[in-house]
């Protein structure tokens, strides 16, 4: 999952990675920057078709946080593992074989993505 508006977490991990990729340890600069990186619907808009997953007990993404895409989207499948963690390993191989098959089903159409 991610998010289409990021956001510092709290969590001292996540803030020393964010810090590192943005060359900042400054929280004001690091929002900043995440400020820019937001998906915005109302702006942007996804003509390719798009999968999104979601573990329904990820503790740090939720299913809000990537509705923004959803609702860009001409073309969208969205599937939701109700007890899945934050990358869904608890549903790995099911995940893995939904997005073969996703991937294959639209290239097969010849769809753009």
């Amino acid at each position: 999952g991610g998010f289409a508006a990021p956001r510092l977490l709290p969590f001292r991990t996540f803030t020393e990675q964010a810090a590192a990729m943005l060359g900042t340890s400054d929280p004001t600069a690091i929002e900043a920057n995440f400020a820019r990186l937001r998906f915005d619907p109302t702006v942007q808009h996804l003509d390719a078709p798009l999968l999104v997953l979601h573990g329904g007990a990820d503790p740090l993404v939720e299913l809000a946080d990537q509705q923004p895409f959803l609702d860009a989207a001409d073309s969208a499948t969205l599937k939701v593992w109700d007890d899945g963690d934050h990358t869904i390993y608890n549903h790995a191989d099911e995940r893995n074989d939904l997005v073969a098959d996703w991937f294959a089903d639209v290239f097969d159409r010849g769809e753009r993505s």
